[in-house]
């Protein structure tokens, strides 16, 4: 069999590369896991070319998603799996891209309302000025919002109290609810990692797919407009319950964030 040319393995390795959804950073550009902080990333994997038409993103497929993402943080990291938003995103997005779909990680600011008896306010991730995005979650085109970091109660998990329990947040549409507002995206992320991310990452996608295996599954939350809170809070949550009644009041609180943190 002849060898082949410089310019025929050139042109091979550009069809290669052509599926990638993220082309590779710059080397002036490129930044590593040491620029983030608890040491939260993953690498990017390659779309499924041989997939011709994507399994549809349903409730069910988001249940099975988030309820495997879940399982598997807390057994990749479980003394601080409510901080590894980045490991969480880029599992998830991951996974959606195997199965065919336009799939990303963004990177921003990222609050979500807060309620329980005696709390109403905003929790979540901003770092100012800091060398990478506070938060990550999963994004497509149809969804910009997957998150599942919101169902953790950090306050409880650190002994700082308790609020209500929060569903994993699955916003579909570009009219972005008031009350989502906390999620500012900054960048697509697509960065480096070293070893230790590696590792990290490697333990996690291990444990999300013997996870998906068992068919563990999370409740999510699709939120479309202001009413998806009041039917969410008739159907028994008090979280979406109590982010409806007091809409305007959380609208303000957090223009007071925006304000006193200069974002």
């Amino acid at each position: 069999m002849p060898r082949k040319t410089k310019a025929q393995k050139k042109s091979a390795e550009k069809r290669r590369n052509a599926g990638t959804l993220y082309p590779a950073p710059s080397a002036s550009k490129k930044r590593t896991m040491s620029d983030v902080a608890d040491d939260r990333k993953a690498p990017v994997a390659l779309l499924d070319s041989n997939r011709l038409s994507p399994e549809p993103i349903t409730s069910a497929l988001m249940s099975r998603i988030l309820g495997a993402a879940d399982k598997a943080m807390r057994m990749a990291f479980p003394t601080d799996y409510y901080k590894r938003c980045y490991y969480s995103a880029f599992v998830i997005s991951d996974h959606l891209r195997s199965l065919g779909h336009d799939a990303s990680v963004t990177g921003g600011i990222g609050y979500y309302p807060v309620t329980g008896p005696d709390t109403l306010g905003w929790d979540g991730y901003h770092v100012p000025n800091g060398p990478m995005p506070a938060h990550a979650w999963a994004s497509t085109p149809d969804f910009p919002i997957i998150d599942i970091m919101p169902i953790y109660d950090v306050r409880k998990i650190e002994g700082r109290g308790q609020r209500d329990q929060a569903p994993a947040l699955w916003w579909k549409g570009f009219d972005m609810p008031s009350i989502l507002e906390g999620y500012i995206p900054r960048e697509r992320l697509t960065i480096g990692f070293d070893k230790a991310s590696q590792n990290n990452y490697d333990r996690l996608s291990h444990a999300f797919q013997e996870a998906l295996r068992e068919g563990v599954v999370l409740p999510v939350a699709i939120i479309t407009s202001k009413q998806d809170f009041a039917d969410l809070g008739n159907s028994g949550s008090s979280w979406a319950r109590r982010i409806y009644v007091n809409q305007q009041a959380l609208a303000e609180g957090f223009q007071q964030l925006r304000r006193r943190f200069g974002f």
